[in-house]
């Protein structure tokens, strides 16, 4: 690793809801510069890691460092302030007329599928981290 801090980073972040451990002791970095993927099987956490990550909710243990210092955030209105968004990419968001957005949708579902890849897509696989190296980009 070099001296230089991560663009942002989470350490061992938790969030429980009720008695569902939804994250336990997670861990996920992004450097300056590079692209960086959060991927994971249905249920592994990866939604509640970047409501938190974006400020739509406080964790419930952890830190979250911005360019090495820790912060918390307030709201997501705060979040992007300083510099943390989140793209979602469900194109229901987007307005389109209904025929675009079925072949939108189509191209998206193959890219998906096509990008599987060799990426920790689990916690354990990963040693608690949920962050891979850049994903192939999408088509255009």
């Amino acid at each position: 690793m070099s001296s230089e801090p991560y663009l942002m980073e989470a350490r061992q972040i938790v969030k429980n809801y009720g008695h569902v451990e939804v994250l336990r002791g997670t861990d996920f970095h992004a450097s300056p510069g590079k692209v960086t993927a959060l991927i994971g099987d249905n249920g592994a956490g990866k939604s509640t890691l970047v409501k938190i990550l974006s400020g739509v909710m406080p964790a419930q243990g952890g830190t979250i460092l911005l360019n090495g210092k820790p912060v918390e955030f307030a709201s997501p209105i705060h979040a992007r302030d300083l510099g943390i968004e989140t793209v979602y990419q469900d194109l229901a968001l987007a307005r389109t007329s209904g025929r675009r957005r079925t072949r939108t949708s189509a191209a998206s579902s193959s890219s998906r599928a096509s990008s599987a890849g060799s990426a920790c897509s689990t916690r354990s696989a990963c040693g608690g981290r949920r962050s891979v190296p850049s994903p192939p980009s999408a088509p255009t």
